[in-house]
């Protein structure tokens, strides 16, 4: 019987060790979702899911320390989480991944877009923006994109949306390396909506 008890405890430290347990993301709106978490980064397509399993690092059973902390990273293209802590957005945030269990996380859209799909030869040098409320202008001319966007690449911009109280619209101006610009006129953005520009 005096083997009994040491494996009994070695089964235990096994069981305890070897734990996990999964986050869910449910990218519920009509554009892409992208979140980080544990080091690894992923891509979550429209109306998608994307499971990822992760460790709890259980050490003993009997200790029930059947959970884990991690810091989560997410964001979209129409998608912030909203924070009410501090009544504003981030892309921050902690989860809690229990042994065995599936954490779901839901990112429902929050803003609207612009989204610039550079397929020409010339680099995007600049994108503006001028906003109306209601129809009347409220920003001229505001710079969103000093980085660039090259050849080849695509940027993205996320934006105030209309609201059940008033309409928001944006123009947008595109200007090119080579010193051409291209204007798109003022629409109406609500919620998740996405104003795409794709230059050829």
């Amino acid at each position: 019987m005096k083997w009994v008890l040491p494996i009994l405890a070695f089964a235990l430290i096994l069981t305890g060790c070897d734990s996990s347990g999964e986050l869910r993301v449910k990218n519920d709106t009509k554009h892409l979702l992208f979140f980080t978490i544990d080091g690894s980064s992923y891509e979550v397509p429209d109306s998608g899911s994307v499971t990822v399993e992760l460790d709890v690092d259980k050490d003993w059973e009997i200790f029930d320390t059947n959970a884990k902390n991690y810091d989560l990273l997410i964001e979209g293209e129409t998608f912030l989480i909203y924070a009410g802590s501090t009544s504003g957005y981030t892309n921050e945030t902690q989860v809690e991944i229990e042994d065995g269990k599936t954490l779901d996380v839901y990112a429902a859209p929050t803003h609207a877009c612009v989204k610039v799909i550079n397929n020409c030869d010339v680099e995007v040098a600049r994108v503006l923006y001028d906003r109306y409320k209601d129809g009347l202008l409220q920003e001229n001319n505001i710079p969103i994109c000093d980085e660039g966007v090259p050849p080849g690449t695509s940027w993205y911009y996320r934006l105030t949306p209309s609201s059940d109280s008033s309409d928001i619209s944006y123009a947008f101006t595109v200007e090119l390396e080579d010193g051409s610009s291209v204007q798109y006129p003022a629409s109406i953005l609500d919620v998740d909506d996405q104003f795409l520009i794709e230059l050829n």
